[in-house]
């Protein structure tokens, strides 16, 4: 069995401060400091009785707004309770304060929290809602004991310090402090060094004491704990023990000293050496650095920046811009700076230009001004660095100039290509012109002559005195029909020379069948075949009279590569089909093709293949341009088993503009 006080708890002991757990065996008492999701407790306690009593506790206060547990023993009796209260708390932040040389034996017992070491955190934690000192007390049974203390709360939980075992109640007689002494030389075997720590705490204002170990000792007992303290140094004076207290404070207290002194000097060297590497750096760039405070006065720059100025650094320093510049120049720095500073930018650019003593040579400069600002955060001024970038700004104006020249002179050379191919343009339109005269005198050869044959025949008829009205008539109608061809042959030619400055909509089937009644006579008499077999009825939209000329430009080339090599039952295709999304006419001829040397050179203007050197060079690349810059298409050339295939392309619903 264990004895428990636990019943009726918890108890405000203070404000914000409760007793929630006391056991008897093992004494021990817990105390909660209320301060929301950052709450405290003291002394969690030992294992017997833990699921009960703090079952208890989640009745009145949420185990999950315990942020830190003060643990000054790592007894288990003091302790022991930590593992299952971790569970049950169930915070990733929770901190285990203590002194780090106590952690190892946490972590033997289970714990696995953070631990906040205080030593190692100058005997101090502040968190919102409270502040709290932690003063080690050596003497104590367990190594690294300590007690806490909250001066703003005038509260002290003094741990073993204070404890007894025989008293549950408050402290109201010396003879009381008689039996904290025994309690003290039985159970601290250095309880010598008692008095150096109640030297400390007696300094601390402290209105209730808190101890792990017997009562708590209330404000109206402190100045019986205070004669209670010299009974007790007067029990514990059998050893003569004052003397060493006193040699013990010096000791330690000149020890922390040597400590803050030593620790100083290092920061104090780390800082001069930062420094000087600071000013290494700065003084090693080539750039203009310099800070300023909120009233932009200088208060540091690099060895650039003064040689610039022309003074040195110690010169320019509290100096404003108005003592170093022109008035133009500083007041120009000046709008800049307090509008940075106003405003709270970051960061902000700025360009300017600086005039040297040659006023023809202007320096450019961009400058890049930032907020100083102080380890806390306020803005205490503004730092600028500021780059020449003269020859930068020279090469980008001669770069620029350069692109306007090149811009000037493309678009010359645009315009001379231009006038260029419309004269090549025009040139092609003459020889075909010239090819197509000559192909309408033999196309007109064989209806003048059958008009000449019905005018004589008529003429003899009459001198021989056997003209009849049906003789006339007969010739009459023959004459009819071969002017009405006549004027037919004119109007194809016609329509082929007349000038169109928009595009139409035509199948090419009709495209193909206009060349024919163009070309058509010139290869029956010639014996060459010319095979429609184009079916597709989408139109194209295309400047129709230009397409033609294409054409025709390549019915001529295949009617002289036949002519030239006399082929066997000569042959010219046309095809069509839907490729890609486009609409494609193929024109293949049977005359053995074209040397693949000279197929990528075919289209180049004033190249020819014709043996006898009577090609002008201009068909194929006119036939080029007007496919790709006119008509949005293209034309392309590749050999098949029998002779050349000549391929153009057209892009499909593509709208008139």
């Amino acid at each position: 069995m264990h004895s428990s006080f636990s019943q009726g708890l918890p108890v405000s002991i203070a404000s914000d401060v409760f007793l929630v757990r006391m056991r008897q065996k093992p004494h021990s008492r817990t105390y909660w400091l209320e301060n929301q999701h950052e709450s405290v407790l003291f002394n969690p306690g030992g294992t017997l009785g833990q699921e009960e009593d703090f079952e208890r506790i989640r009745r009145d206060f949420p185990l999950e707004r315990i942020r830190y547990i003060v643990v000054n023993s790592a007894l288990p009796e003091a302790c022991g309770a930590l593992p299952y209260l971790e569970k049950r708390i169930g915070r990733d932040d929770l901190l285990i304060v203590t002194q780090g040389q106590m952690a190892d034996s946490l972590r033997q017992m289970g714990v696995r929290s953070s631990i906040y070491p205080i030593d190692q955190r100058n005997f101090q934690l502040s968190r919102p809602g409270f502040l709290c000192h932690f003063i080690p007390t050596p003497y104590c049974p367990c190594p690294g004991s300590f007690v806490t203390c909250f001066p703003e709360k005038g509260l002290l939980f003094s741990g073993e310090l204070f404890g007894n075992t025989l008293s549950a109640g408050i402290l109201h007689h010396e003879d009381d402090f008689e039996a904290i002494a025994q309690y003290h030389s039985q159970a601290i075997p250095n309880s010598q060094l008692l008095g150096l720590a109640l030297s400390r705490i007696q300094s601390l204002t402290v209105q209730t004491i808190l101890p792990n170990r017997g009562p708590v000792i209330t404000a109206t007992d402190i100045a019986a704990l205070t004669s209670g303290m010299e009974a007790m140094a007067a029990l514990l004076s059998k050893k003569s023990i004052q003397a060493a207290l006193e040699t013990y404070g010096e000791v330690v207290e000149r020890k922390h000293l040597e400590q803050a002194l030593e620790k100083s000097h290092q920061l104090e060297q780390e800082v001069t050496q930062q420094a000087a590497l600071l000013d290494i750096v700065t003084n090693s760039v080539s750039d203009l650095i310099f800070y300023k405070d909120c009233q932009l006065r200088y208060i540091g720059c690099n060895k650039a920046f003064a040689d610039f100025v022309g003074l040195s650094t110690e010169d320019i320093v509290d100096k404003s811009d108005e003592d170093l510049f022109e008035p133009t120049y500083a007041r120009f720095f000046r709008l800049f700076e307090e509008k940075v500073l106003a405003r709270q930018q970051p960061e902000a650019s700025l360009g300017w230009s600086w005039k040297d003593d040659n006023p023809e040579e202007m320096r450019r400069f961009i400058s890049s001004t930032s907020l100083l600002r102080s380890h806390s955060g306020q803005v205490i001024g503004i730092v600028t660095v500021s780059r020449d970038w003269t020859r930068q700004w020279k090469a980008e104006q001669k770069l620029a100039s350069l692109n306007r020249h090149l811009e000037e002179r493309v678009q010359e050379e645009l315009e001379k290509n231009r006038k260029q191919n419309a004269l090549i343009l025009q040139q092609s339109r003459h020889a075909i012109m010239g090819e197509m005269l000559s192909m309408i005198a033999h196309q007109w050869r064989q209806p003048l002559s059958a008009i000449s044959m019905a005018v004589g025949t008529l003429d003899t008829y009459q001198q021989m005195g056997i003209l009849t009205e049906k003789d006339i008539n007969v010739a009459v109608t023959d004459i009819e029909q071969q002017t009405d061809y006549l004027s037919r042959v004119i109007e194809d030619f016609r329509n082929f020379f007349r000038p169109t400055s928009s595009r139409e909509d035509i199948p090419i089937p009709d495209l193909v069948s206009r060349c024919l009644a163009l070309m058509g006579h010139l290869f029956a008499r010639n014996s060459i075949v010319l095979q429609n077999l184009t079916a597709t009825r989408e139109p194209v939209n295309v400047h129709t009279n230009e397409i033609i000329q294409v054409i025709v430009n390549i019915l001529k080339n295949a009617f002289d590569v036949l002519s030239e090599r006399s082929v066997e039952n000569p042959v010219v295709t046309f095809r069509d089909s839907v490729e890609d999304g486009e609409l494609c006419l193929e024109i293949e001829d049977n005359g053995g093709g074209i040397p693949e040397k000279f197929l990528p050179l075919i289209f180049d203007p004033y190249f020819s293949t014709k043996e006898n050197k009577n090609g002008t060079g201009l068909g194929l690349y006119m036939s080029k341009v007007i496919m790709e810059e006119h008509n949005h298409g293209s034309i392309h050339a590749r050999n098949s088993a029998g002779g050349a295939v000549f391929q153009l392309r057209f892009h499909r619903n593509r709208s008139t503009p």
